[in-house]
């Protein structure tokens, strides 16, 4: 358990904060752009509506919905996707700057990422689709089954349930739920191998990409479902303490003082506030060593794929137009 985060952690030592640091400015720069967007166009468009320039003002809030869609997909995804390459340049102990995360925006790699991109999110969106209306199909079958098919999706129904077709209705959602959670991960993840071999190889054809992420993804489920179940431990842990920590302040708050003083909200105010910031502290651990977990899942399938159905050559880098720029 926890093989890929280890993994990553130990081939990463010593550049740890570089990539945190790293990517947190990048997130921060993206976040900068978007609100600069954002102020400017809908602001103003607001503004000129209620001056009276309404005309002007819908014309300013649509065309500056565009400006801001194709702005999120020319500038803000390519920035999301590039916080990766500090992950696996660090990784690979190899040295990087700050510029080094704006790979994908180089000349010959731009428009290739910004296809692959698009590509990526409309196969996400129409899995999720697909996903969601198989899942809750079959799962509506199953409820119709014990009759409770119709109280999934009509409130009304559901509460003139008893309390043995309540409780069979309850298992089947929160079945549903982690399944659906479940094949959500496993896309992600597929999706996110073929990214990552594109940030690793950007030279290679989209047909190349694919078939080596899907392979890398689901080479060997067994590696698979040890970093599905590890990181659905990092999250579950977390959740379930934040969860006991708001019932103990609760409980605590009522033993300590009386819910009409003014000790007691602001009391318990301040407890929340300071287990809020603890929590989001950890989260964010979590989620470096997460997208880390990726990191290190991809450079083993990688490394198992070359070995298996690629001839190397005397640098152990592939071809010139197939190098891989991370370790390059």
């Amino acid at each position: 358990m926890f093989f890929f985060h280890k993994d990553y952690f130990r081939n990463a030592r010593g550049q740890h904060l570089k990539i945190f640091f790293y990517g947190a400015a990048m997130m921060i720069l993206a976040l900068i752009i978007t609100a600069l967007v954002t102020l400017v166009t809908f602001g103003g468009g607001i503004g000129l509506i209620f001056g009276d320039y309404i005309g002007l003002g819908v014309m300013t809030l649509v065309f500056g919905g565009l400006a801001l869609f194709v702005m999120m997909v020319l500038v803000l995804m390519p920035l999301q996707y590039s916080i990766y390459a500090y992950y696996m340049y660090g990784y690979n102990n190899a040295d990087f700057r700050f510029t080094d995360g704006l790979l994908l925006f180089k000349k010959g790699n731009f428009w290739k990422s910004v296809g692959i991109i698009i590509l990526l999110n409309i196969m996400f969106f129409v899995l999720s689709g697909v996903i969601y209306g198989v899942i809750y199909g079959t799962g509506f079958a199953i409820a119709s089954l014990f009759g409770v098919g119709s109280a999934m999706f009509n409130p009304d129904a559901a509460e003139a349930l008893g309390v043995g077709a309540m409780g069979v209705l309850i298992v089947i959602q929160f079945g549903l739920a982690f399944i659906q959670m479940a094949v959500y991960l496993l896309a992600q993840i597929a999706i996110s191998m073929i990214m990552l071999n594109h940030i690793d190889q950007p030279q290679t054809s989209l047909g190349s990409k694919l078939a080596k992420g899907l392979t890398i993804a689901f080479k060997s489920m067994k590696d698979l479902i040890k970093l599905l179940l590890s990181n659905f431990i990092l999250i579950a842990i977390p959740v379930i303490l934040h969860f006991v920590a708001i019932i103990v302040i609760g409980i605590s708050g009522l033993s300590l003082g009386s819910p009409d003083s003014l000790v007691f909200p602001v009391g318990v105010a301040i407890s929340m506030g300071v287990v809020g910031v603890v929590f989001m502290i950890m989260y964010i651990f979590i989620g470096y060593y997460m997208i880390g977990s990726y990191i290190s899942y991809y450079f083993n399938g990688r490394d198992a794929y070359e070995a298996k159905y690629e001839t190397p050559n005397d640098n152990n880098y592939g071809p010139e137009d197939t190098q891989h720029i991370t370790i390059s």
